[in-house]
């Protein structure tokens, strides 16, 4: 490469993209995509959990397409590549009346060497988990799901004729 085409060449800023999954029945786990060490990053201060601190994120790789913006709800399939196979197993422990809590994903993206606030944040509820052989696809949405009226939750204890799916 000549000097010129050295000088001339836009500068790569290193772009961290980060994901969040939270459940009650799980906890939080957290994974930054396309590293294998762990990576230490400064959360938004108006995250729903360690806001305005230091938090470890996982390396790993997962698929994560940003929403489209013309749509009237924000949905987003989330692949979890290896990642999927580290949390398949949590994932699979959610039976029960567990089932109706829901969880969310948070998606960060952190620009350069600045992880100090992320430049781009999306919190999105989980509406659903697909158990696949290569790990585990997660649909999410902006809209919360347990805001929506449903009627009275079946329980294995009220009617004993119900039996566990999983």
């Amino acid at each position: 490469m000549s000097r010129q085409h050295y000088f001339a060449a836009k500068l790569r800023i290193r772009e961290y993209r980060m994901l969040e999954v939270y459940h009650p029945a799980i906890g939080t786990v957290r994974y930054v995509n396309g590293r294998l060490d762990p990576l230490t990053a400064t959360l938004e201060l108006s995250a729903p959990r360690n806001a305005g601190q230091l938090v470890t994120f996982l390396g790993g790789a997962f698929e994560f397409q940003k929403p489209d913006q013309q749509s009237a709800t924000v949905r987003a399939d989330i692949q979890l590549g290896n990642v999927g196979q580290q949390i398949k197993q949590q994932l699979k422990a959610i039976k029960g009346a567990a089932r109706a809590k829901t969880g969310e994903v948070i998606y960060r993206e952190y620009l350069g060497n600045n992880l100090g606030a992320p430049e781009f944040v999306l919190r999105l509820f989980i509406t659903g988990i697909s158990l696949t052989a290569q790990g585990a696809l997660i649909r999410a949405e902006q809209d919360n799901p347990s805001d929506r009226q449903i009627a009275e939750f079946y329980t294995s204890e009220r009617f004993p004729g119900l039996a566990e799916s999983l």
